[in-house]
């Protein structure tokens, strides 16, 4: 019922309640969103808040997966909160596994579940950047020791459940995601943690 020549600002007020949603409450909406190319509003949540991380050098071909929180851990990796407001903003530093907070509430799970559905249902060739993520996480989360440790340093914050549930919370969620190998965002942060292991 809004087009563009409306003096109702949907777009703004649209953002504003729906990051209520939102891990970490962080979306912002960047220049290139207009009325006119958001079609649903999961569309314009997807865009607000994983634009910056569309921006990452996915040209790495190969790599391995890392290991999980505790091995890392026990390699010599520290992890450390990062200062950014990006989720997706994950940096391997000097030894140091940088890893912006997630917030998890009750209904953070619902929300990354419809991102994870929308990013593999999608028409165009949408970035999977959430997809992504899962999978970056899932890959530090092997047991709920894992989630304390992450806690603990302050890189998750959980106001739902208890460590276990954050666990399967994790694995619930890579069971429906789909990631392309060959172009996948994290690639060059696991190679620079494998050989900082090695």
């Amino acid at each position: 019922m809004t087009n563009s020549d409306s003096n109702l600002e949907i777009i703004p007020i649209a953002i504003e309640f729906l990051k209520l949603n939102v891990p970490n409450r962080e979306m912002e909406a960047h220049s290139r969103i207009s009325i006119d190319n958001i079609k649903r509003l999961l569309d314009l949540v997807h865009d607000c808040w994983c634009f910056e991380f569309a921006q990452m050098d996915k040209n790495v071909k190969k790599w391995k997966f890392i290991d999980s929180t505790t091995e890392l851990q026990e390699s010599g990796v520290q992890f450390k909160k990062a200062k950014g407001n990006n989720l997706f903003d994950i940096k391997f530093i000097s030894g140091t596994l940088e890893i912006p907070q997630l917030c998890i509430e009750d209904k953070t799970e619902s929300f990354l579940t419809n991102l994870v559905a929308f990013e593999l249902r999608s028409s165009n060739r949408r970035p999977t950047n959430v997809c992504e993520y899962i999978v970056f996480m899932n890959s530090l989360v092997n047991s709920s020791k894992d989630v304390r440790l992450l806690r603990r340093g302050g890189i998750i914050e959980s106001w739902a459940g208890d460590d276990k549930e954050l666990y399967h919370m994790f694995h619930k969620l890579f069971k429906i995601t789909q990631t392309d190998p060959k172009n996948f965002g994290y690639s060059q942060v696991f190679n620079d943690v494998n050989y900082n292991c090695k």
